[in-house]
C-alpha cells in the first residue's frame, strides 16, 4: 500500500516539476511589451491603441516602459537584441515574437493585426528573448515540487519492502 502512495506522490512531484515552468511562463509574462518616450507625440498615439485593444482584449497583458529611463533603455535593447532588430526607436511594441516599430498608419495597422492574432490564437511572452530578468520560472512551484520529491524519496527508502 505504502508503495503504491509513494509511486502516485513520485508522478504527481514529476509533473509539477514538468508543467511548473510553463505555467510561470504563462501567468507571469506579458505578451506584449511596448517602449515609449514621454513628450514623444508618436508614441502617445501608439499608447492610446494599446489601451484601446488592451480594454478590448483583457486576457491580453501589456507591459509598458518608458524607454527615457535607463531600466527601460536597458530592457529595450536586451529584448530588441534577442529578437534580432535595432531597439532605440520609439514608439515600440513586442507583440509575441513580432517587433513593431514606429507610430504611423502603416505600424498602427501591423499592431492591430499582431495584437488581435495574439488574442485570438495566443501568442509567447517576448520577454525570455531579454535574457537573465525576463519570468520565465516559478521558484514558489519548484520549492513545492522539491518539498514532494523529497517526500517521495523519505517514503521509498523508509516504506516496507
Amino acid at each position: 500500500m505504502l508503495n503504491r502512495i509513494s509511486v502516485w506522490v513520485g508522478a504527481l512531484a514529476l509533473a509539477v516539476v514538468l508543467v511548473a515552468p510553463v505555467a510561470a511562463e504563462e501567468i507571469d509574462a506579458p505578451t506584449v511589451v511596448y517602449f515609449y518616450r514621454e513628450g514623444c507625440p508618436e508614441c502617445a498615439i501608439i499608447g492610446e491603441v494599446l489601451t484601446e485593444l488592451a480594454e478590448e482584449y483583457p486576457h491580453v497583458v501589456v507591459a509598458r516602459h518608458d524607454a527615457g529611463t535607463d531600466a527601460g533603455a536597458e530592457l529595450q535593447v536586451r529584448l530588441g537584441t534577442g529578437h534580432g532588430v535595432l531597439a532605440t526607436n520609439t514608439p515600440q511594441a513586442f507583440v509575441g515574437h513580432t517587433v513593431i516599430s514606429g507610430g504611423n498608419r502603416a505600424a498602427e495597422l501591423r499592431l492591430r493585426e499582431a495584437f488581435e492574432a495574439c488574442a485570438a490564437k495566443g501568442c509567447p511572452s517576448p520577454m525570455p528573448a531579454a535574457g537573465e530578468d525576463a519570468p520565465a520560472f516559478n521558484w514558489q512551484w519548484f520549492a513545492i515540487a522539491a518539498t514532494v520529491s523529497l517526500l517521495f524519496l523519505v517514503l521509498a527508502v523508509i516504506g516496507p519492502k
